[in-house]
């Protein structure tokens, strides 16, 4: 009875033991990858913050959602659920090896005799699963791809009465991912059963050999099967190793596109000792060259000096590089050629939140995030007061419209402003960027598509925020530069005229001709009769 009282004592200590070593190793495991993921995310999506414009356009937003988050869950998940069992498994594969070859080193050597095969027809098949597991992520990315381009553009959708289309649409990138997913595991499931059955040959070597022992009385009935039951400990942790390049397989392909971007280098970076400028406005292009693409430039052969608080104006027809200036002055690409300088230093020497920090744009299509009134004017300047925010939108002229809003400053915009109208969200657009106090202003078709009334008070804002600020206007409509000190005229991707109103209509070159043009336009229209 002391014996049977002992043995209880153990086995209920042992099970106590063990529930207490697995909470704690359950926990752990748990805070290990809840960290990892999130500090693979965050590195993730800093460093796609990171990149250029340039590396950006090359991928959709879909594409970098996914591999924020997708591709790093599933990396995490490889990582936590699989780490800690491999230092398990191959300790213990190690350790009953040992064990078996210690009782008999012939039977331990027909054991694992046919493992070898198995990994060697496992490996071969790696490849081919990685290229089938290449696909599911292609086809899963075009997926959500797919679903953030019909979501985003659901207005568009309606108008057109598309639904059906989408659905259609939606559902067969649905299906092609759902194919791609069935091929890539059909072949795993498919080559498994073999390498099972070619890894149990050990154990039908194993007991007619160690039956022959038995019978030749070199071996006991209980030796075999304590042989027997360790074999069966030792193909355990193999089965678990021949699963792994099925997961690895998977996960290598989303690693490779999370590393993509961690391993990228940033060709539009600050220089080792950036300087912290106190921008003037004085700003000048010195023979800039550009293009998108090496070998097509967009810019060619730039020259001209932009004085402090002047009002610059840059016309010319679609195509010709207007807004890829604007985009070299922001520095979110860097010129292939020839320089730019801003109050006489490089710009590639100034710190980019310096120089950003100090430019305001205001841009034809207006972003609003998906939060309230006060948090979008507010994004310029996260600490500005209550009493800050009102002042910017009283000068952008948006502070009546705010106030008739059913929660005012509190109002939700929705999914990029579509609560509001055109001008209110370019209202708002101003006032952020009043807020922002910058020393220079670009404004890119800040006007377009506006009414005559909304765009009179646009224009109001516009004058009171670039009043005694050095301000870049792109237009389309000639007389919304009507105020401009200078025009820059672009041909060709070419400076063709710099000058006042005046002097580029007495020359009557490039400008006179995009003038006479619009005119007449405007007479073509103006005499159309009007139906209603």
């Amino acid at each position: 009875w002391a014996g049977l009282a002992g043995v209880i004592i153990t086995i209920v200590t042992l099970l106590l033991l063990a529930g207490v070593f697995e909470f704690f190793n359950m926990k752990n495991s748990f805070k290990v990858a809840l960290n990892l993921g999130r500090d693979l995310r965050q590195e993730i999506f800093e460093k796609s913050q990171q990149l250029s414009m340039n590396s950006i356009s090359k991928r959709t937003a879909g594409e970098l959602i996914n591999r924020v988050s997708s591709d790093a869950a599933k990396l995490e998940d490889f990582i936590t659920a699989n780490g800690k069992d491999a230092i398990v498994k191959i300790l213990s594969l190690v350790i009953i090896g040992i064990l078996l070859f210690i009782m008999d080193w012939r039977l331990a050597l027909m054991t694992v005799l046919p493992v070898p095969i198995v990994f060697i027809i496992v490996q071969k098949l790696f490849d081919a699963m990685a290229i089938r597991y290449t696909k599911v992520w292609k086809n899963g990315v075009s997926h959500g791809e797919t679903l953030h381009d019909i979501l985003n553009g659901i207005r568009v959708v309606k108008s057109y009465g598309n639904e059906v289309r989408e659905i259609q649409r939606y559902t067969e990138c649905s299906e092609r991912w759902a194919k791609s997913c069935v091929r890539a595991e059909m072949m795993w499931y498919l080559t498994i059963p073999a390498s099972e059955f070619i890894l149990t040959i050990g154990n039908f070597f194993v007991l007619y050999f160690g039956g022959n022992m038995i019978l030749d009385h070199t071996m006991t009935l209980g030796q075999l099967i304590q042989f027997t039951t360790y074999v069966a400990m030792l193909y355990e942790p193999i089965r678990w190793l021949i699963q792994i390049p099925r997961n690895l397989a998977d996960t290598s392909v989303s690693a490779g596109k999370v590393f993509e971007i961690l391993d990228e280098d940033t060709d539009v970076r600050d220089c080792d000792d950036p300087i912290d400028l106190d921008i003037q406005g004085d700003i000048e292009f010195d023979g800039v060259y550009f293009g998108y693409k090496v070998y097509n430039p967009v810019l060619k052969d730039i020259t001209c000096k932009i004085n402090k608080g002047e009002m610059i104006g840059i016309v010319g027809h679609s195509g010709v590089g207007k807004s890829t200036m604007i985009n070299l002055i922001l520095r979110l690409y860097y010129c292939t050629q020839g320089e730019i300088r801003i109050d006489g230093v490089n710009i590639k020497d100034i710190a980019q939140h310096s120089l950003r920090s100090q430019v305001g744009v205001v841009l034809q299509e207006t972003f609003l995030f998906d939060g309230n009134v006060l948090e979008n004017i507010a994004y310029a300047k996260p600490d500005a007061t209550f009493e800050e925010v009102i002042r910017a939108a009283k000068i952008a002229n948006a502070h009546d419209f705010i106030t008739k809003l059913p929660d005012g400053y509190n109002t939700r915009v929705g999914n990029k402003g579509y609560q509001l109208s055109g001008g209110e969200r370019q209202r708002i657009a101003i006032a952020r960027a009043i807020l922002h106090d910058p020393k220079i202003i670009i404004l890119d078709e800040a006007t377009a598509s506006l009414d005559t009334q909304t765009e009179k008070q646009i224009q109001d804002a516009l004058g009171k925020l670039t009043k005694g600020r050095t301000t870049i206007a792109i237009a389309h409509r000639l007389s919304t530069l009507s105020n401009a000190d200078r025009l820059i005229v672009l041909d060709k991707g070419r400076l063709a005229e710099f000058g006042t109103h005046a002097e580029l209509m007495q020359k009557k070159g490039v400008y006179y001709k995009l003038v006479m043009a619009q005119r007449q336009t405007t007479k073509m229209k103006k005499a159309q009769p009007q139906t209603c």
